[in-house]
């Protein structure tokens, strides 16, 4: 399931610090996170986004762990070769949104080597169990 992401609150905080704290939750449906984050800008105004993307980037990697681990009785070294082909196509998806992010900056070109390499290998790849990684 998709992690959503939504700003509850903030807060100026005066003093010394002079900074602003926001308040953002993150949900799967089932389970709420609430996270603090706190900022005087220094890092710069895309700090927060930034932030916010990370998280929910590993929020959803570890749904997706989470997914994959069997109960009952556990043998170490016994995941299945599906389970890993899934991590890694998970991991390269991932990969080639941040890539997409990079093209839409102007960063990298669509007919980089490396990105063009990559999507050619999730298509080749693609399996109809993968569908709800996207």
């Amino acid at each position: 399931m998709a992690i959503t992401v939504n700003i509850v609150g903030k807060e100026f905080i005066g003093g010394n610090s002079g900074s602003v704290a926001i308040v953002v939750e993150y949900s799967n449906g089932n389970t709420t996170i609430t996270h603090r984050y706190q900022t005087g800008l220094s890092e710069g105004t895309a700090w927060l986004a930034d932030q916010i993307v990370i998280e929910k980037d590993r929020l959803e990697a570890i749904e997706t762990y989470y997914g994959t681990i069997p109960t009952g009785p556990y043998t170490p070294g016994s995941q299945s070769a599906a389970s890993l082909a899934r991590e890694e196509y998970d991991r390269k998806l991932k990969l080639l949104r941040h890539s997409e992010g990079a093209i839409t900056l102007g960063i990298i070109e669509d007919t980089n080597v490396d990105y063009v390499a990559l999507k050619a290998w999730l298509v080749l790849n693609f399996e109809t169990s993968y569908v709800d990684l996207f």
